[in-house]
């Protein structure tokens, strides 16, 4: 992997993580 795709992937998983934890929330 080139260090432009990991940059990418982290980027992707940062925003899951962010999606993730304002739907738990909401739903608490």
């Amino acid at each position: 992997m080139t260090s432009r795709n990991i940059s990418r992937a982290t980027a992707a998983l940062a925003l899951l993580s962010l999606l993730l934890s304002a739907v738990a929330d909401s739903s608490s």
